[in-house]
């Protein structure tokens, strides 16, 4: 059977005032469903990418799990989006501002090289508080409580610092 996936938008709150999107992908006849012992996979990409970036690895994955008879056991993989790239991005855009409004994901050369620091450390910690955010509460769209679940995460570059 296919890889099924759903999509999750998680509004602005107190904690994290940005958009969060992150995307659920899972094998509906999979037998690891509801494994407590089964792995949960979070991915999260690199500076330039997307959540989606790590769909035809996931589909590799499935298909090589399927073929080696249950050897390794995942549960679900979540991928997320960093607060200035992707799905998130655009729903950010009017957030992401820095004083000079520049905004974090969309500069020009000159502008980077003028806020450099103040851009990525601004655009990376907002990542790795969105990933954090996401991991240990219950948005009112999901129904996953990552703190009983067997994680396992997964970087691309600086999505793996967030980590």
């Amino acid at each position: 059977m296919s890889v099924s996936s759903q999509s999750y938008t998680f509004e602005p709150h107190p904690h994290h005032p940005l958009f969060t999107t992150v995307k659920r992908y899972w094998k509906s006849d999979s037998p690891n469903l509801n494994d407590s012992s089964a792995l949960t996979l979070v991915l999260t990409h690199g500076t330039g990418f997307h959540k989606e970036q790590w769909e035809p690895m996931i589909d590799e994955l499935y298909l090589l799990l399927d073929s080696t008879g249950g050897y390794l056991k995942i549960r679900e993989i979540w991928s997320i989006d960093a607060p200035n790239h992707g799905d998130a991005g655009v729903l950010n855009e009017n957030l992401l501002v820095t004083d000079n409004d520049v905004c974090m994901y969309a500069y020009t050369l000159t502008e980077l090289s003028l806020n450099l620091s103040q851009f990525f450390l601004a655009a990376w910690d907002e990542y790795g508080r969105a990933i954090h955010t996401f991991l240990t509460s219950l948005g009112p769209a999901i129904d996953v409580d990552f703190n009983a679940r067997r994680l396992v995460g997964i970087g691309h570059s600086v999505g793996a610092t967030c980590l």
